[in-house]
């Protein structure tokens, strides 16, 4: 297998059709930020000194805000149900999802149009519709490491060891903060969770809440514009 650094979103999805023939349609979503929903619910600790603590964990440990809290103020959980609400909110793949033809994206490209406003971003989503109708599933990997020339080599080798499995080509490119993976290939959906189990296991340099709140959907989504 190969892993390919892409400097493109674009060059991931041509990558992924010339890599899957048998791909009818892409699956993307649109996220606005803006929306309350969407947001951690992080805020029900701010000014508070635990809050503090866990915000400089979280940037220098590099694990996530809610592995910050609970790693050191568990107790957290007995207090108030709101944590455990907080703790549980889930992100789904977006505010609305749409399909876009293989034809479609060849001849024109990314539907980056849809961003606007500014705030709103282009998510691959992980389904993909094949030529008899099937949908089967593009691994996706969020991960937490920031950028570096060492993390970048870490994260190729996540990526390279959980795809090599599946004997599958991947591409990885710099995200806003850290990487994403993709996998040059289908999987079904037995195949994706038990990638998604593996990759897990990597937590946190891969985002294990990525991970999660893909195993609550049934499907993911990672930017990619």
């Amino acid at each position: 297998m190969t892993m390919t650094i892409a400097a493109k979103a674009s060059e991931i999805v041509a990558g992924i059709l010339a890599r899957c023939s048998h791909i009818d349609a892409m699956e993307f979503s649109l996220i606005r930020s803006a929306n309350p929903a969407l947001r951690p619910r992080s805020s029900m600790l701010v000014g508070n000194a635990r809050h503090t603590q866990a915000m400089d964990t979280k940037a220098t440990v590099g694990v996530s805000y809610w592995q910050a809290v609970l790693g050191q103020f568990p107790g957290l959980l007995a207090e108030s149900r709101a944590t455990l609400e907080a703790v549980t909110l889930h992100n789904g793949p977006g505010n609305e999802t749409f399909w876009v033809k293989r034809d479609t994206l060849q001849r024109e490209g990314l539907p980056l149009q849809l961003c606007s406003p500014a705030d709103t971003s282009l998510n691959l989503v992980s389904r993909a519709r094949k030529l008899d109708g099937s949908v089967e599933f593009i691994p996706l990997l969020d991960f937490r490491v920031p950028q570096s020339k060492t993390n970048q080599s870490v994260a190729h080798a996540v990526c390279e060891h959980l795809f090599d499995q599946l004997d599958c080509d991947g591409f990885l490119i710099e995200s806003a903060h850290s990487y994403h993976g993709y996998g040059a290939t289908l999987l079904t959906f037995r195949e994706y969770t038990q990638l998604l189990g593996r990759a897990l296991l990597f937590d946190p340099v891969v985002d294990g809440r990525h991970v999660a709140h893909q195993l609550i959907s049934g499907m993911g989504a990672l930017r990619i514009g």
